[in-house]
């Protein structure tokens, strides 16, 4: 797609990410949140991803919830937290298979709990309900299943144009496409 629609440019992926990230797309909120966390953009904002990534997890976004799970694991730029990390976990095991890796740490999180433990992740699992925006959770826009054919014939001028009149679906495409 970044082809047709030019270079990739970690910039312009940033603004048009972070609009739609702002008018509440997950998916938005999850790859800003990478590009705030990595080096693509300069210094990384681990502070500012951390909100991103929880943002999109809090919509039941899957792969926001792996990202934050690991990072409760390692203790990676939040206080490490094994039961928060098996919460994500889990609920990220109600939307999809878990990978052998993710199964396999699962299962070694849940043999060290007590059973205290235990049933405070089930509690806090169950307790959880996602809260998808209103963008996100409206599936008729557009994004959702489109073909790949149909995506490469959608323009930049019009994706620039929609993206300016506040469209977040152009925005994220505009972003996608420059990653």
């Amino acid at each position: 797609l970044k082809d047709d629609l030019g270079p990739a440019d970690a910039l312009q992926a940033a603004r048009w990410l972070k609009q739609a990230a702002e008018r509440g797309l997950a998916l938005s909120q999850q790859l800003y949140g990478n590009l705030l966390a990595g080096q693509a953009l300069g210094q990384p904002d681990r502070k500012a991803a951390l909100k991103w990534f929880q943002r999109a997890a809090k919509q039941g976004h899957g792969p926001a919830q792996h990202i934050l799970a690991w990072m409760y694991l390692e203790g990676k730029d939040v206080e490490k937290d094994l039961e928060q990390a098996s919460v994500w976990l889990t609920l990220l095991e109600r939307q999809t298979d878990l990978s052998k890796g993710d199964t396999q740490l699962q299962q070694t999180l849940r043999a060290q709990f007590t059973p205290d433990q235990s049933l405070a992740v089930l509690r806090r699992g169950g307790d959880f309900k996602p809260r998808p925006s209103e963008l996100t959770r409206d599936e008729s826009l557009g994004l959702f299943g489109v073909t790949a054919i149909t995506l490469l014939s959608i323009r930049e001028d019009l994706l620039n144009r929609l993206a300016g009149e506040g469209d977040a679906e152009a925005a994220q495409m505009l972003g996608l496409s420059k990653l």
